[in-house]
């Protein structure tokens, strides 16, 4: 991500829209306890991550995505996570995003290497008349297995 996502999420993070956004998520996950001193009920909060109830001020909230706009996030693009998840999450979510940027170069490279193939073997203009061909898939799927073999040797 850019400097420039980084500035406006800085920005939304500290806007008051934001906090009463986060104070709403936090809030529903309030899971109200018997039993705090002179039986007074002790008001927890469950973290989404590791399950556990904590106080409020030990919760966070953790966008699982950034797809939507700033502000629009529902309850389903955020957990709401203990302070000692937090970390942990974030590296998962990097994780994933690393694997999807990889899967997508997989796929650029796979597809790239199709169209150059199907252009040697039926001329310049054939692509879009092979491009969701099955049989011309499975034959360049056994052109790349053919090449890494000899690539083997």
């Amino acid at each position: 991500m850019d400097d420039k996502f980084y500035s406006k999420y800085n920005k939304y993070i500290s806007s008051s829209r934001w906090k009463k956004m986060r104070s709403k998520f936090i809030n529903n996950n309030n899971t109200t306890e018997p039993g705090g001193l002179f039986d007074n009920p002790i008001s927890c909060y469950r973290c989404d991550n590791c399950g556990l109830n904590w106080p409020k001020e030990m919760m966070e909230v953790h966008h699982t995505h950034y797809r939507k706009p700033f502000g629009e996030e529902t309850r389903d693009d955020v957990l709401v996570v203990c302070k000692k998840c937090h970390p942990k999450v974030d590296e998962i979510r990097a994780q994933q995003g690393r694997a999807r940027g990889q899967a997508a170069l997989d796929e650029a490279i796979y597809y790239s290497g199709f169209e150059t193939w199907i252009t040697k073997r039926y001329g310049e203009d054939a692509i879009d008349d092979y491009r969701d061909s099955e049989i011309e898939h499975e034959r360049f799927q056994d052109f790349l297995e053919r090449n890494e073999e000899s690539d083997s040797w």
